[in-house]
């Protein structure tokens, strides 16, 4: 098989797993959504692998079932981005869940939230600025209660218009008595509105076309003084965590493993001297996969030809089309 797309990142996709799919609802979670939580940069990594490789792609494959040797790690796979198209133009979408006909969510629903505030927008440095601790995916839940913003509801889409005239005492006290100062100054507008997004450089949810692309900016891997032949990539995923491991003498260690080693041979070795030595090791992998074998495998890609990587620096160049497509 000359490209692969594994049927056991697939099931990953598919999973009903609370720890995929109701990440959204855990307020201390680090993900919002399960595709935040799948598409972690720092999930994905890449290795070099033989060509001519057959799979039976079995559901519930890991790298430690299709590979016992002969593979090489090369790096995590770095900033990764994913862009929906439709398969017949190759076009992104050019509509978005916030618009009008959808959930007509105005640019203010942004700004006055605490847990969704854009990163790269200044009003908040505006002296009148207070924000309010609620969810814009709320919106979407009409009997919804918001605790403490009786009058900025799902209702109104969090409109900052529609509670400027209406903010009673007790309002007050969640909510900037200078909300009148924000609709003459800013101008929000009612419903969405795609130039406000810009200014204020909102994120939009784009429409999920039928099909999606996965695609990598990082294209440089140094390699360690090794003799290894490969003429396919291969990339996995993982969600058991990361650790920083060293290319000593031909083998990636810990830290803690080569300690050990060195006090082997010289059991006068202090910490500092260990110190000292690590430091001149020359190749440092910051993200390997702490159980490398039960990465599950994503997809396998076979290379024009066979590439001896002794003592060299791969550089790959990504299809425009991206590492892979789902449809």
């Amino acid at each position: 098989m000359s490209n692969v797309l594994f049927n056991s990142f697939l099931n990953v996709l598919l999973d009903n797993d609370p720890k995929y799919t109701q990440l959204a609802e855990n307020t201390t979670a680090k993900y919002d959504t399960k595709k935040d939580y799948v598409y972690d940069t720092r999930k994905f990594d890449i290795w070099l692998c033989p060509k001519g490789c057959s799979f039976k792609n079995e559901m519930n494959d890991t790298l430690g079932d299709i590979f016992s040797n002969n593979i090489t790690y090369l790096n995590n796979l770095g900033n990764i981005t994913l862009e929906n198209v439709n398969s017949e133009d190759g076009l992104p979408s050019s509509g978005c869940y916030q618009m009008t006909e959808i959930l007509n969510v105005p640019a203010s629903a942004y700004i006055f939230s605490k847990n969704n505030y854009p990163q790269d927008c200044k009003v908040n440095m505006d002296y009148d600025y207070e924000s309010m601790n609620y969810f814009v995916d709320d919106c979407c839940a009409k009997n919804n209660y918001v605790p403490h913003v009786p009058r900025l509801s799902p209702e109104n889409n969090y409109d900052v218009n529609k509670v400027s005239n209406e903010l009673s005492t007790k309002d007050l006290e969640y909510f900037t008595d200078n909300s009148a100062h924000f609709v003459t100054e800013y101008g929000f507008s009612s419903g969405y509105n795609s130039d406000e997004y810009s200014i204020y450089n909102i994120p939009k949810n784009l429409l999920l076309e039928d099909q999606v692309n996965l695609k990598a900016t990082d294209g440089n891997f140094d390699l360690p003084a090794i003799n290894v032949n490969g003429g396919a990539l291969l990339i996995t995923w993982t969600d058991l965590g990361k650790q920083k491991v060293y290319s000593y003498h031909s083998e990636l260690l810990t830290s803690g493993s080569i300690y050990n080693r060195m006090k082997q041979t010289n059991q006068g070795l202090t910490v500092g001297e260990f110190e000292n030595e690590i430091r001149y090791i020359p190749v440092v992998y910051e993200n390997f996969p702490i159980n490398s074998a039960a990465c599950i495998p994503v997809s396998y890609t076979e290379l024009p030809k066979n590439y001896n990587l002794k003592n060299t620096k791969l550089n790959i160049q990504w299809s425009e089309d991206g590492l892979f497509s789902l449809k």
